[in-house]
């Protein structure tokens, strides 16, 4: 697989992505599981330190990571019922509208119909701040080395695994820009960023480098910690060999990302390969028309549409959700670039069950903005020579250039 970095604009669009983000603001399926682990990192059993190989969005030419925050708008999410006859509320996420591609004018009369709805139900309070709010996400695909928890043990479930890291946070650009700048001083030519398309690429074998991402809830339960290291295997050490000599990722490993960032993200929320799902956008309507109104939900959607000026760009400072179970950076082309429009994929959605359901969680309030942000801490970018990676020893010497 060839899709190298394109370094210049990596590094450019990463430099404006942070800057950006530090200004102030703000279907049902019955089709099996691809076998795609999603770590949804707000549960807290999923939080502590994972060691991936970054693979791309095949759907996105060098994008390997998606953000869906305040520079492309944010993500609605509210809890409702998944489908007509369900017995739990689910929730339910409204993407930023370029994320869903080209819609028809009745397609996008409801859209906007329904963010004004959302912003309506919000500032009116019909619903419980635990069941509405509007978040940043960061998407990622990675093959997972390691996965260590908050007390340093082994997250069996995920290691070994493919998987979409979903990180509910708008500090990832930010950690991970200051990261490759930190590196890179270090280097004989400071302006080089080509080494980072030994980590950012596809290569199915013979890699060496690799991501160490730290995620913790911080100990007062509003938003999180967030690390973003460029890490070497250590040949000095066996300790320091986080790659495993031979890996080899397979192709069926592969063919589980298929479908991309956004459509994995959606879930069951995409209906014949298609992001948009209006019979549920419908649904959606007259569920947020009858909070409004003070009665009970209709389960016959109606069909006209009023179109509603879209309100997007607050950061929700209301407690973030309990979850129920079930943009765009490329280090090395596209690392922190406006997300592109996603075309509808012809593959079927998959439609994963997280290591740790949204359910067994609740997430806690994303830092407002207008709180300002912490300088990055810096570290080495060398492996380990311990395990696990929370308290390892890293090796001082910077990664290699590539020639």
């Amino acid at each position: 697989m060839d899709d190298l970095l394109d370094v210049s604009s990596f590094m450019a669009n990463l430099k404006a992505k942070t800057e950006a983000l530090s200004k102030p603001s703000e279907t049902k399926s019955n089709k099996p599981s691809s076998g795609l682990v999603k770590l949804f990192m707000h549960a807290e059993a999923n939080q502590g330190v994972i060691t991936l190989l970054p693979f791309s969005d095949p759907t996105v030419k060098g994008n390997y990571v998606t953000y869906l925050d305040k520079t492309v708008g944010f993500v609605r999410q509210f809890k409702m019922k998944k489908y007509k006859d369900s017995k739990e509320k689910d929730w339910i996420r409204i993407l930023p509208k370029i994320n869903y591609g080209s819609l028809s004018n009745e397609e996008s009369a409801l859209y906007d119909e329904v963010c004004g709805l959302f912003e309506e139900v919000n500032k009116a309070k019909k619903m419980n701040a635990r069941e509405i709010s509007k978040k940043s996400y960061v998407l990622l695909y990675g093959y997972i080395l390691n996965h260590f928890n908050s007390a340093q043990k082994t997250v069996e479930s995920s290691k070994g695994k493919m998987a979409m890291i979903v990180l509910p946070t708008k500090d990832f650009s930010d950690k991970q820009y200051s990261n490759i700048n930190e590196i890179t001083a270090k280097l004989p030519n400071p302006n080089d960023y080509s080494w980072t398309q030994k980590y950012y690429c596809n290569e199915l074998s013979g890699r060496q480098h690799y991501l160490r991402i730290g995620f913790t809830m911080n100990a007062d339960k509003k938003g999180y910690t967030v690390t973003v290291n460029h890490m070497t295997n250590n040949p000095n050490d066996i300790a320091g060999m986080e790659v495993p000599e031979g890996l080899t990722i397979t192709q069926e490993q592969i063919n589980m990302i298929s479908n991309g960032h956004i459509k994995d993200f959606l879930g069951w929320q995409v209906r014949d390969g298609k992001l948009f799902n209006q019979e549920l956008y419908l649904r959606i309507r007259d569920y947020f028309k009858s909070l409004l109104a003070g009665v009970n939900v209709t389960s016959t959607p109606t069909q006209a549409a009023t179109t509603v000026n879209q309100a997007d760009g607050i950061i929700q400072a209301s407690p973030e959700p309990v979850v129920s179970a079930e943009g765009h950076v490329d280090p090395v082309a596209n690392i922190p670039v406006s997300p592109t429009p996603v075309a509808p994929v012809a593959t079927t959605p998959v439609i994963e069950t997280p290591v740790v359901s949204e359910l067994a969680s609740t997430p806690p309030v994303e830092v407002p903005p207008a709180v300002a942000p912490v300088a990055p801490v810096a570290e080495v970018p060398v492996a380990p020579v311990v395990a696990p990676p929370v308290t390892s020893v890293p090796d001082v010497t910077p990664p290699p250039v590539a020639g």
